[in-house]
């Protein structure tokens, strides 16, 4: 589950992840840091060594030496505009790179899909984790065709920013689960 910790309408709430803490799933802390940005918010730091937060996604301009040195465990989110830019996938060192669709207005959410010369691109470097334009329409070929360990939803699955709907989460999962 990824909780957003950047100036969004989807922001979280520490306090949130505090009371979940126990839940038996995978928590990310979704931030946006470097260049104009400054660094690791304190609250997203409290909670990774609290435990509240397993790792921590960056999905801004961050550099390589920028992740290790903020939090750890990590991994990072690239936005990814042309075949040529997933070389940048095997510089960061982490396990895995989350690909998303760039859109130089916006860091993620923006429901653009990433295309497919891109996304082969990057599953060349690395084992794929797939993020851009994921929706109940669409996932289901994107699993089949792609293969990725991961894949990462959330504007197609929103109401309204910062508000899932929860009938279009289920048609996601439910898509998730094809034979």
């Amino acid at each position: 589950m990824g909780f957003v910790f950047a100036d969004s309408p989807r922001r979280a709430d520490p306090r949130l992840l505090r009371e979940l803490a126990d839940l038996p799933v995978l928590k990310a802390a979704v931030v946006v840091t470097g260049g104009d940005h400054g660094p690791l918010a304190p609250a997203v730091r409290e909670l990774v060594r609290e435990g509240a937060v397993d790792v921590v996604q960056f999905h801004g301009d961050e550099e390589p030496d920028e992740c290790v040195a903020q939090a750890y465990p990590y991994y990072k989110a690239l936005r990814l505009g042309s075949p040529g830019d997933a070389a940048a996938v095997s510089r960061y060192r982490c396990p895995r790179v989350l690909v998303d669709a760039r859109d130089p207005g916006a860091y993620g959410g923006t429901g653009k899909r990433v295309s497919e010369p891109v996304v082969r691109a990057a599953a060349a470097e690395r084992p794929l984790w797939l993020a851009g334009g994921l929706s109940a329409e669409n996932v289901r070929d994107a699993v089949r065709r792609y293969r990725p360990e991961l894949v990462d939803a959330s504007s197609a699955l929103e109401l309204e920013p910062g508000r899932k709907d929860p009938a279009r989460m289920k048609r996601f999962f439910r898509e998730l689960r094809y034979e």
